[in-house]
């Protein structure tokens, strides 16, 4: 048995999908996925839609969720500071933040057949950006899309977007579709 879902079976499914906050997605209805498989989000995704499972990898965030009574299922990192009554926390080593922190314990732990990637762009633009615990920052292209491939493993990705930016190539288990593409095989 997985011991950190030991209690959450049912969010072992077969496809996972994993869902970040880049502008990409910003007019993806995320309710198309309820029922499909195992939906887990990063951080302020709480705010307009409840995953199966929420990533936090931010004390400021985690705080955020503890004001507003969050009572979904969160996922962090151990000393992050979440104080939610369902919390597991994990240590996944050097993940710098939710996107890389989440990939690398559905990877490690789920271990789901498939796993469809949407928002996590490796371009700038946050949905959330000048929102509390959210600044426009500059960033490079690419980022954090470095730091996404290599916690991939052996899993199978799909990266859901409106343009490739991660620059995988020549990985039979990484594939890029478009959201129209992705939504006609829902």
């Amino acid at each position: 048995m997985k011991q950190p879902l030991r209690n959450h079976l049912e969010l072992l499914t077969d496809t996972i999908f994993f869902i970040g906050n880049g502008s990409s997605r910003k007019n993806f209805d995320l309710n198309l996925l309820r029922g499909k498989g195992t939906v887990i989000g990063c951080n302020a995704l709480y705010r307009d839609f409840k995953p199966d499972i929420l990533v936090c990898q931010d004390s400021k965030m985690g705080r955020e969720l503890f004001d507003n009574k969050y009572s979904g299922l969160v996922l962090s990192g151990k000393g992050i500071g979440v104080k939610n009554l369902k919390t597991i926390h994990w240590a996944a080593g050097n993940t710098r933040n939710s996107g890389t922190f989440g990939l690398k314990f559905i990877s490690s732990v789920m271990k789901p057949s498939t796993c469809y990637v949407l928002g996590l762009d490796g371009y700038p633009g946050n949905i959330y950006e000048n929102t509390l615990n959210y600044v426009t920052a500059p960033r490079k292209i690419h980022q954090f899309a470095e730091q996404y491939k290599n916690v991939l493993g052996s899993m199978k990705v799909v990266n859901v977007n409106i343009r490739d930016t991660w620059g995988i190539e020549n990985n039979d288990n990484y594939s890029f579709i478009s959201y129209k593409e992705f939504k006609a095989g829902l």
